[in-house]
């Protein structure tokens, strides 16, 4: 069954109407009274807002994401002139999501290209902090997520103009959007405010500090000269990548399966088992890539993750999910590949920022480790691949 897309608005009044808002949310009929406050916003650069409704004894609440490509760093960055998480709601892709992956999007608008609004039900309680970055990896969530995301993968795999679609991140928007050229071309334009694309830009001139000079050369002229490496990736078996699955660009998940008891009794009243869903919030760099960008910038962002570990589950996942063309060695090793130096390039400002931001010896021996090892294994590839 295809999944309907969310509707369209005009204007921002329209989508925020309280019938509207009342409609989409599923709420009863009544007199419902609409507060909005800002919220505090998060690391892209979109604003939210807080939409609270009442009606007498009853509330309700929702989320309110502006999307701007004349302020938005991330979006300018990003090539992302179009605005791209609205377009992906209402193309062909939406219809295809399935129904492991929950994308809660209520409803649109648009006003011009490159500016509109998100409204999203309230789901903190479900969305996982981001303090599980430096926490100890809970196994059975991990894989769980894993897949979740494979089935995602499965849906979209080599897909029939999935290359096509123009707001999509390029090959070097999914490579670049995080280094120093891009940034520095998309930093500053929320003048007094600091966001994390100005913090990140301020940190690529320690990574060279931190990287041998040999290493630190390699790198930069891969920077400097992309061509064969997004010739790769764009030559590469490809997906639906989300482009940002760190964990808290994500929720829904238990620990563990629902219990089994659950299943059991839908079987027993002919119904369908119920099917967890993997939420996936922030879209904002969604591309046709290798599957491997996601799996390993989760394990990128959570820290005490094996990425080779993360990438034995995830084969293991895309095989169940009958994506037979990861049995190959050659094109497995050429996702992987591909992955760990996109990971690298868009996360090396992240590995510095831990280095710098160590409290103690322990923390920064880890902090350095983690560096060095991304660095030395993305370096290798790039070597050897002749990228």
């Amino acid at each position: 069954m295809l999944l309907p897309h969310p509707p369209v608005f005009a204007s921002l009044s329209e989508l925020t109407a309280p019938q509207t808002l009342r409609a989409l949310l599923g709420l009863p009929e009544g007199a419902w009274t609409v507060f909005i406050n800002q919220m505090e916003g998060g690391l892209s650069g979109a604003t939210l807002e807080r939409i609270s409704l009442s009606n007498g004894d009853l509330f309700a609440n929702a989320v309110l994401k502006h999307i701007n490509a004349g302020t938005n760093w991330l979006m300018h960055a990003s090539g992302d002139a179009r605005g791209r998480e609205i377009a992906f709601t209402q193309s062909d892709l939406w219809e295809r999501m399935p129904q492991a992956i929950r994308v809660p999007v209520l409803g649109v608008a648009q006003w011009s290209a490159g500016e509109g609004a998100l409204l999203m039900p309230d789901l903190t309680p479900v969305v996982y902090p981001s303090s599980l970055c430096y926490e100890p990896a809970d196994e059975h969530l991990v894989a769980r997520i894993i897949d979740h995301l494979a089935a995602m993968h499965a849906a979209f795999w080599e897909y029939p103009g999935l290359r096509d679609h123009p707001w999509l991140a390029t090959p070097a928007d999914a490579f670049l959007t995080l280094t120093v050229e891009r940034l520095g071309q998309s930093t500053g334009m929320q003048p007094g405010i600091d966001t994390y694309g100005d913090q990140a830009m301020r940190m690529w001139p320690y990574l060279w500090r931190f990287l041998d000079d040999e290493d630190g050369t390699t790198i930069w002229h891969t920077l400097m000269n992309p061509s064969a490496l997004l010739a790769a990736a764009g030559a590469a078996p490809a997906t639906l990548a989300h482009g940002d699955t760190w964990i808290a660009n994500m929720g829904g998940l238990s620990p563990t399966p629902l219990h089994d008891a659950t299943a059991d009794l839908a079987r027993a009243q002919g119904e369908a088992a119920p099917v967890e869903q993997l939420v996936l919030l922030d879209w904002a760099l969604v591309t046709a890539g290798p599957a491997t960008f996601d799996s390993l910038w989760l394990a990128h962002t959570w820290h005490t993750l094996d990425p080779l570990h993360t990438l034995e589950l995830h084969r293991a996942a895309l095989l169940r999910h009958g994506v037979t063309a990861v049995q190959d060695d050659a094109t497995w090793a050429l996702l992987c590949d591909l992955g760990w130096v996109r990971t690298f390039l868009m996360g090396a400002e992240w590995m510095v920022r831990d280095v710098r931001g160590s409290q103690t010896d322990e923390e920064d021996r880890d902090a350095r480790a983690r560096l060095a090892s991304w660095a030395r294994r993305a370096v290798e590839i790039i070597r050897a691949r002749g990228w």
